[in-house]
């Protein structure tokens, strides 16, 4: 140290002394290179806060940390006697439904029913030495045509009557009384509905009767 130079390489300090080339300080480093556009990341601060300061050199930046959202509340649950009272209403809807089908099905056949009309053909026979019979017949019916019983007193053999009837009840009924007094006759009667024979009877003998009854 002296207050004046002591030759090439003395350096003035600050104090205003001089000083040999052995005490030089360092050379300054040189200036960071500016940095490249991946180092430009913003730096958190905490979680989830950014930091305004940018990075100094040597530093390295903090990785971005995403702001995690606050986790969903969870669902209620239904309790239990809400989810048996939807079924419940469930069932009771489709049991209705199914009722007022049937009930229309029902009705529709009803109406079908009373409103078809059948042919009913009363026949009596007699063996060939019956030569007559007594005969009754009745018919009882809701719908239009004959009702009530008729008689024939030694009505011919063979004979058949034939009507049309309807309605949702519907009865017909037919006797014959073997009027021959010849031990080996009978008499027979026979109920037909629509062409098809629902009933047939056969009494032999004197004053024996046959009786066939039917409905429709």
């Amino acid at each position: 140290m002296s207050d004046v130079s002591g030759g090439p390489g003395w350096w003035l300090a600050s104090d205003g002394k001089w000083y040999p080339p052995e005490t030089a300080p360092a050379p300054p480093p040189p200036p960071p290179p500016p940095p490249s556009q991946g180092d430009l990341a913003p730096s958190f601060v905490g979680r989830g806060a950014l930091s305004s300061a940018p990075p100094t050199y040597g530093q390295t930046a903090t990785a971005f940390a995403p702001i995690q959202p606050p986790p969903l509340p969870p669902k209620a649950s239904k309790p239990f006697y809400t989810r048996v009272l939807f079924w419940v209403v469930i069932v009771l809807v489709i049991f209705v439904g199914g009722c007022i089908g049937i009930v229309a099905a029902t009705a529709n056949h009803v109406a079908h029913v009373a409103t078809q009309k059948h042919t009913i053909t009363y026949v009596v026979t007699g063996s060939p030495s019956t030569v007559a019979g007594d005969i009754t017949y009745d018919t009882i019916q809701e719908g239009q045509g004959q009702n009530g019983e008729a008689q024939l007193t030694e009505q011919a053999l063979p004979w058949s009557k034939t009507i049309t009837a309807s309605g949702l009840f519907t009865s017909y009924t037919v006797s014959v009384t073997n009027a021959s007094t010849i031990g080996l006759s009978y008499v027979q009667c026979t109920l037909k509905v629509d062409g098809r024979v629902v009933n047939t009877n056969r009494a032999n003998g004197p004053l024996a009767t046959a009786a066939c009854h039917g409905s429709s």
